[in-house]
């Protein structure tokens, strides 16, 4: 597992986040939506992310 990625790069970090965890989505109003996270940062052999609170993260990985 520790080779599963070397070399590889951050691609994207998607958040699908609301104001409160019953928050949800109508045709009249949108209160839970995608946004553009920071991407993780690479250490010595490790990333490293901070994830929001009540959230759903995607970390895209390319090499």
């Amino acid at each position: 597992m520790a080779g599963l990625f070397k070399g590889a790069s951050v691609v994207e970090h998607i958040i699908l986040d609301g104001p409160d965890p019953r928050a949800l989505n109508s045709a009249k109003a949108q209160a839970v939506q995608l946004r553009k996270g920071k991407l993780p940062v690479k250490g010595s052999g490790s990333w490293t992310v901070t994830l929001p609170a009540l959230s759903w993260n995607v970390l895209r990985f390319g090499v």
